[in-house]
């Protein structure tokens, strides 16, 4: 409907509309879920923290400083995996084939926040 006239589409202009409609709601879920992740992250460390890790990775790596630097790894990788579950989840999304299947897909982060090799500041910067 346009003001007070109706436009009806013919059944490619209906097929366009509707695959327009799926991609933006393929985009929405997308976009949900990486939010979903960024949130899920922030709630075990803050960004000061992990900018503050991220530094103390570099000193230690360019100090040659091995044992700090497999310590704060295991946070790095912990992160690589959350990402994963995040592309894993995109690309289920990328392949629905009807808003219903979207609408149906969550992303489950519980294992993953289980996980949390819960790094510490002070700890990694008391690793000789």
């Amino acid at each position: 409907m346009y003001g007070n006239t109706i436009i009806i589409k013919n059944p490619t202009e209906r097929a366009s509309a509707d695959a327009e409609w799926l991609s933006q709601v393929k985009s929405d879920k997308k976009d949900q879920f990486k939010e979903d992740l960024g949130e899920a992250l922030r709630s075990k460390y803050t960004d000061d923290e992990k900018l503050s890790l991220l530094l103390i990775l570099q000193l230690a790596v360019a100090a040659g400083n091995t044992a700090r630097v497999t310590y704060i790894s295991q946070l790095a990788a912990w992160i690589d995996q959350g990402q994963e579950l995040l592309y894993a989840a995109q690309d289920n999304v990328d392949a629905a084939t009807t808003e219903d299947e979207v609408s149906a897909m969550e992303l489950n982060l519980d294992a993953w926040l289980a996980a949390d090799p819960q790094v510490v500041i002070r700890t990694a910067k008391g690793i000789e």
